[in-house]
């Protein structure tokens, strides 16, 4: 089964390993809130063998038009030893994806190998803005011999792929024919479903990063870890997941520090477990 991860305010923070079912770090987070540096980095002592993936925050860092800084996130992995870091990747950009992948794998990941004590593995990102580019892309990292692969919510082909009928028609009864959200879903579960069994026999660990609509979580049960901060964002907008209709419009960072009434965490508490439950 899939393991989840729902991103959750600091307010939260030490119900975290009931909640979620790995830690999943986001990278700009650790870089500048204390706290939450703290958290993991005692996580990491106290539960050395919870698998644990350090994000590079691209998709954050996309929202904000900021950039990656490659040093301070090699830091961070040398100072954290995560189970996995995901490398280097620019939405919807195969490009400068694969450039900055093996760049920081030329830089930093030698170093990274090289040190007895890291034992972090990279996940490389497939990006790209056509099934034709996320192969190539992936097929890159096959040849480069990383083992660990992830594949991203959000980019605009998805709601262009050819669906199967029985997911055009799950989807559609639970949503109706003209959400969004459930088109990026469909998308995406479209192309895991064509890459399976390719998929399977070529990476050790499979991830899906972030959601347009968690429905989608019923189809990748075969695979290894998702993240989404969907049903918390739903939780702070007063909407049990089940009854969303769209996907919120907010970032972690939004909530972080936000000091939360007890229904408010009692409403993502059941959220996430429901999650889980797809």
């Amino acid at each position: 089964m899939i393991k989840i991860n729902s991103e959750i305010p600091l307010c939260l923070l030490n119900e975290n390993n009931k909640l979620n079912e790995y830690d999943f770090v986001l990278f700009h987070l650790y870089k500048t809130n204390k706290k939450y540096r703290e958290y993991f980095l005692n996580q990491r002592k106290e539960n050395p063998d919870r698998l644990m993936v350090l994000d590079n925050s691209a998709y954050e860092f996309f929202i904000k038009n900021e950039t990656l800084e490659m040093g301070e996130f090699y830091k961070a992995i040398i100072e954290l030893n995560p189970d996995y870091y995901i490398l280097p990747d620019t939405l919807m950009n195969m490009a400068k994806t694969i450039i900055d992948t093996k760049s920081f794998l030329n830089i930093y990941g030698v170093s990274i190998r090289k040190d007895e004590n890291i034992k972090s593995e990279p996940i490389a990102v497939v990006q790209g803005n056509s099934v034709a580019e996320m192969g190539f892309c992936a097929s890159e990292y096959k040849k480069l011999k990383i083992n660990a692969i992830a594949f991203p919510f959000h980019n605009s082909f998805y709601r262009n792929m050819d669906v199967d009928v029985d997911i055009m028609n799950d989807f559609f009864s639970e949503f109706g024919p003209d959400n969004v959200d459930a088109e990026y879903a469909m998308g995406r579960v479209q192309l895991m479903r064509n890459w399976k069994g390719w998929l399977k026999d070529s990476f050790k660990h499979i991830h899906l990063l972030g959601s347009h609509q968690p429905y989608e979580k019923k189809y990748y049960h075969d695979f290894d870890t998702m993240d989404t901060g969907y049903p918390v964002k739903c939780a702070l907008e007063g909407v049990m997941l089940g009854n969303d209709y769209k996907k919120p419009n907010t970032i972690i960072d939004d909530f972080l520090d936000k000091d939360l009434e007890d229904g408010v965490k009692e409403r993502i508490k059941i959220n996430i477990k429901l999650f889980k439950q797809i």
